[in-house]
């Protein structure tokens, strides 16, 4: 005989019959490409997700959990601290905002033990270079999630050249100056990105802009690559692994492959 379930915190009308034999609540939950979450991808990693969707789409509503999980996730409290990992295994989170990043932090915190944490396996900020610094914010939410998340395998930064970069005294020669590796890693506080011990590939989607390039006392572009050594160069000296690292430059404009101009907000 066929049994309703509704998610904890949906409307009731949204209950829908699964059959007894789809699911024995004494047993494991399916794995997320299985046939049990049809609509999913049926392959490990290839779900991408915008925390900061997920967050409008939760407000001025008692839910604080993302509309996405499947809702064998939220048929009940325990089937939501067992099944919700398995699906956070095969994801990836967009970060774009420090909104959206607190409200994904905050979701993962409901799951008990850190397993949510330790299931992340992908993230990806695309704000992260619009980070004011540590002397402002005192710490970057960005790099706090990162290495609460265990687990984490794969992180990608968006990176605008300006960043690289500051005014150059009056009477120089260049428009800018470039930052040195010891000012850009105490402004991010990217020391703590070492404490993200399963990291396997790094990502740089950065972006150029001529300005910057030309008007500078050295090169913008291989000032990001020697940022990238240092984080290549301290993993395997602190952990003795090799992290594979990308930087994917692309001129100052929006994105044309789904992501919205919210990039660079």
């Amino acid at each position: 005989m066929p049994v309703y379930i509704l998610p904890f915190g949906h409307d009731p009308r949204r209950a829908r019959f699964v059959s007894p034999s789809r699911y024995n609540a004494t047993s494991s939950p399916p794995a997320l490409n299985s046939r049990e979450f049809p609509g999913y991808p049926h392959s490990a990693s290839s779900l991408r997700l915008d925390a900061e969707a997920e967050r409008r789409r939760c407000e001025n509503t008692a839910l604080r959990v993302p509309k996405c999980l499947p809702a064998l996730c939220l048929a009940s409290r325990r089937l939501f601290n067992e099944a919700t990992p398995v699906f956070l295994r095969n994801t990836t989170w967009v970060i774009r905002s420090g909104p959206a990043n607190l409200f994904l932090t905050q979701f993962l915190e409901t799951i008990p033990d850190d397993k949510g944490f330790k299931a992340v396996k992908g993230l990806r900020f695309t704000s992260f270079h619009w980070f004011r610094g540590l002397e402002v914010y005192g710490r970057n939410l960005d790099l706090m999630l990162m290495r609460r998340c265990t687990g984490l395998r794969h992180v990608e930064f968006t990176f605008h050249m300006e960043r690289l970069a500051k005014p150059a005294p009056d009477g120089s020669e260049t428009e800018y100056r470039l930052k040195s590796i010891d000012e850009i890693v105490a402004f991010y506080g990217l020391e703590d990105i070492f404490k993200c011990e399963e990291l396997k590939t790094l990502t740089i989607d950065a972006i150029d802009y001529w300005v910057h390039e030309h008007r500078c006392d050295g090169s913008p572009r291989q000032r990001l690559q020697d940022l990238v050594d240092w984080i290549v160069d301290g993993f395997l000296e602190r952990h003795g692994k090799k992290v594979t690292a990308t930087i994917e430059w692309r001129t100052y404009r929006y994105r044309v492959d789904g992501w919205t101009p919210y990039d660079y907000l």
